[in-house]
């Protein structure tokens, strides 16, 4: 029993992982150990021993395994030795070591067990596969530093040519910049008035209470800035003048231009004017990098026709605030005459405001205008039609301008990314206060590993080709919903969503780049913007001839029927209503003038009572709850009609109609904003 205790405590401890962990680190760092032990036991010559010695070292083995070459070595030694062989004839015979240990080394290795060799096979494909890893990634590298974009196209003459058939005198611009210059000189002299009446009072200027230049122009006379706006704007009036002359002429007429012009006026530096660009500056500069120096001016300058029209109905003089809504409304129809995308949500805003500030004046100075006002405002306002309708020519012209800077060009429609690409992704994906943001703030791997894997955007990026056929498919579908109407925006919908699986993806990986789907969250905005715009000019185009027909009547009229075809050819159409007129009810002498709303129901004028804090605002005008495409219960895919238009489900919005001008008394929204 001694005995098989004794034999198991051998065999464990000998056999043990802690014992085997050490035998193991003592073969890393002695390897020869056991070998060379072998040796000085064996007591031969010199020579003999030097080049054993040599030979173990050199295979590279493991310890027991150079452990059992030295014992067969060691034999043949004593082999020779005892047949009477010399030191010398011994080594000769040998031959050289690196030689023999390279075969000894062979020879031992194909004895090894099968578990290292699955591992050897192993570790030599992932070798080889790094390799080809790294030949491919080579390859990728020189060939995306070797693509170059050719950009043959200027489509920033293309802009300007549309412009050279109007005479400088026929242009606003310059007024425009002139005079939003001015009333920025005044707005900052009113903000330091008003910080130092807020240091006298000791109160906080940006909690305690808005500034009057953060309400303007709805800034009412019981607010403490309310009479330096009147001063103020009382001191502008020359270049309200001037204003309302430019606000008259055809177009804006600015320049294309990547240079500002700048002063530095009271402190602060303002642009004061454009550098016009140069034959070959769009080689350098795209469309993205187009000053609309006149952009932030032009909207600020409207409020401040708005003001002074208010004013001016206040003190009773009609003539005086038609003038300024007749101004005002000029402004908005230039900066749609303008092609950019953006000029056209301004020009649409400002509209906005004058039908706003019309409905106020009839609300709270009712009989205010003359026959002879509400025809100039009419004629005015007429003259919006003559605006070209909402076209996509303008991104095409962004899209392509786009390409050619990002891609090489094959000369058939196709190309691959280039490293300029990573400049003009950045420029539009991410613009702050300075300007557009560089491809490595995009970004948000380390910028090592950042650098290392923008090439590899060559192999997982759309090719040009890939990225106008996403593009076309997306005007397709826009042009369709432009073409037939807003009954079929759900079609800009489905569009939308694949996009968003195509900007979902670039996220997912950050070396890749899709430009096409940086298009479609403005578009889908401008849809909605220019169907809301367009129900907006029916509605004040109605509440002219409402007036119109006050005026010589004494009375409202009892439907809108009655406006036709003396105060207007015919009443416009309810976009939430197909085929039906626009909804107009009487409250006493006042009125209001709405459209059925996003739910499809019309509830007598009455907008939705939504619940507190409700984040989503004006449902009731969303185009796309009142028309959902209807999707497949089976397969959850869009359905259509056999002329190709969606199938519409039912509608989705809040119970309550979209209130589009509102003259009641205290309404709880007047207009639409």
């Amino acid at each position: 029993m001694n005995n098989v205790m004794h034999s198991m405590w051998g065999w464990s401890l000998r056999h043990s992982p802690l014992l085997a962990i050490w035998r193991y680190c003592r073969g890393l760092f002695q390897p020869n150990r056991d070998a060379f032990l072998l040796l000085e036991q064996a007591s031969l010559p010199n020579p003999v021993d030097g080049v054993i010695r040599t030979t173990i070292s050199r295979t590279k083995l493991w310890r027991d395994e150079r452990e059992q070459i030295a014992r067969e070595l060691i034999a043949h030694a004593h082999d020779a030795l005892d047949a009477g062989r010399t030191d010398s004839d011994i080594v000769e015979l040998f031959g050289d070591p690196r030689r023999v240990a390279r075969l000894l080394r062979r020879s031992m290795k194909r004895k090894r067990p099968l578990h290292w060799q699955l591992y050897r096979v192993s570790k030599r494909t992932a070798t080889g596969m790094l390799f080809v890893l790294m030949l491919f990634y080579v390859a990728v590298v020189v060939r995306f530093y070797t693509g170059e974009p050719e950009v043959k196209v200027d489509y920033g003459a293309m802009i300007d040519a549309r412009n050279e058939e109007y005479s400088e005198d026929q242009k606003s611009w310059s007024t425009l910049v002139a005079c939003g210059v001015q009333w920025s000189l005044i707005e900052s002299q009113l903000l330091k008035q008003q910080e130092q009446r807020a240091k006298l009072e000791s109160t906080d200027l940006e909690y305690t209470r808005d500034t009057g230049v953060r309400l303007f122009p709805s800034i009412e006379p019981g607010h403490p800035d309310y009479q330096d706006f009147v001063e103020a704007v009382g001191e502008y009036s020359d270049r309200l003048e001037e204003l309302r002359v430019a606000a008259a002429l055809p177009i804006v007429g600015l320049p294309v231009g990547y240079e500002r012009i700048t002063e530095e006026l009271d402190g602060r530096r303002y642009t004061t004017g454009l550098i016009p660009a140069r034959p070959e500056d769009f080689k350098e500069r795209s469309l993205v990098d187009v000053q609309l120096i006149h952009l932030g001016y032009m909207r600020r300058l409207a409020h401040v026709l708005i003001f002074d029209s208010r004013l001016a109905a206040r003190e009773g003089d009609a003539d005086r605030a038609c003038e300024d809504l007749i101004a005002a409304l000029g402004i908005g129809r230039q900066a749609r005459t303008d092609p950019y995308l953006i000029m056209n949500f301004v020009g649409i805003s400002i509209h906005q405001m004058v039908v706003n500030e019309f409905a106020t004046h009839a609300r709270e100075f009712p009989g205010l205008y003359r026959a002879d006002h509400l025809k100039r405002l009419a004629h005015t306002h007429a003259r919006l039609s003559q605006v070209p309708d909402f076209t996509l020519e303008m991104e095409k012209m962004y899209f392509q301008d786009l390409l050619q800077r990002a891609f090489s060009d094959d000369g058939s429609g196709g190309g691959r990314i280039t490293p300029e690409a990573i400049q003009q992704y950045g420029g539009i994906a991410s613009f702050d206060d300075v300007g557009p943001a560089s491809i490595t703030e995009v970004a948000i791997l380390d910028p090592k590993l950042r650098s290392a894997s923008i090439p590899m955007s060559l192999v997982f990026s759309n090719t040009r080709e890939q990225e106008q056929v996403i593009f076309n498919r997306f005007m397709d579908q826009s042009n369709l919903v432009l073409e037939h109407g807003v009954q079929w925006i759900s079609l800009q919908d489905q569009t939308s969503k694949i996009v968003e699986k195509e900007r979902v993806r670039s996220q997912e990986m950050v070396m890749r780049f899709s430009f096409a789907d940086l298009f479609a969250p403005e578009l889908n905005r401008a849809f909605e913007s220019w169907f809301q715009y367009q129900q907006s000019i029916g509605a004040f185009s109605v509440m002219i001839a409402i007036e119109a027909y006050r005026l010589e009547h004494g009375e409202l009229p009892k439907e809108l029927g009655a406006l036709c075809p003396v105060y207007m050819p015919e009443v416009p159409l309810d976009f939430m209503d197909p085929g039906a007129d626009i909804k107009y009810r009487v409250d006493g002498d006042r009125y209001v003038i709405y459209s059925i709303g996003s739910d499809g129901n019309d509830d007598d004028g009455n907008q939705p009572i939504l619940p507190p804090r409700t984040f989503t605002r004006h449902l009731e005008r969303d185009f796309v709850r009142r028309y959902p495409q209807a999707v497949s219960p089976m397969t959850n895919e869009p359905i259509f009609e056999s002329s190709g238009k969606p199938k519409l489900a039912d509608p989705q919005g809040p119970d309550g109609d979209w209130i589009l001008i509102d003259t009641r008394p205290s309404p709880d929204r007047a207009g639409a904003s």
